[in-house]
């Protein structure tokens, strides 16, 4: 269950922090910007965004590690993993806000996390009136949504299975030891016996 933290500060400041690192914010935008933001304690296995409902924030992630997921499978009956989220990136269903429908993925919690709650609505309207935070959201999309996503894209339909984990192992560096393998060998595309045989020739 999610406990709203008493004390935000610390957590709030990474948030800026990061949001920084991709233009500056200032501080008559961030004065703003903190009133729609909430933080959480999150515990393992909950989730964040839930298959089949609305969603209406997004999430940064200050602490702990998150993993986003699809049903597959012939009847649904395997998850399928999208996405890991460790700190400082931001999950959420995008299409689920901009469309007002239901997420079409999952978003758990692997570990023990602390998260600020940004509400997407909230976002909008300042997004309208701020012009630095316009400037981050278009350095925060081209940076994640473009230069990252692509080769992510294009190494799960360009390369074999042991490329494919060596990848993974770049793009998500310190991962591997956090989640459970068959997470990992989700993302990549193989099954558990053949990730535990990639790593066996690597010598993992």
């Amino acid at each position: 269950m999610a406990i709203e933290v008493k004390n935000p500060e610390i957590s709030l400041e990474c948030l800026l922090n990061k949001m920084n690192s991709y233009g500056p914010i200032s501080n008559e935008t961030w004065a703003e910007f903190k009133k729609i933001c909430r933080v959480y304690d999150i515990e393992k296995d909950e989730e964040i965004v839930s298959l089949g409902e609305k969603s209406d924030s997004l999430f940064f992630v200050v602490k702990g590690i998150f993993r986003a997921y699809v049903l597959g499978g012939e009847d649904g009956e395997k998850d399928v993993v999208k996405n890991f989220f460790d700190e400082e990136r931001f999950p959420a269903s995008i299409t689920s806000m901009l469309k007002g429908d239901v997420s079409n993925f999952c978003i758990q919690a692997l570990e023990e996390s602390t998260v600020v709650k940004i509400n997407f609505k909230g976002y909008r309207e300042l997004l309208k009136k701020y012009d630095d935070l316009k400037w981050y959201h278009i350095q925060y999309i081209e940076t994640h949504w473009l230069l990252e996503r692509e080769p992510q894209e294009l190494s799960l339909l360009n390369q074999d299975a042991k490329q494919r984990y060596l990848s993974f192992l770049e793009q998500y560096p310190g991962t591997i030891d956090r989640v459970a393998l068959y997470h990992v060998a989700s993302r990549i595309g193989v099954t558990p016996t053949q990730l535990s045989r990639i790593r066996k020739e690597l010598k993992v």
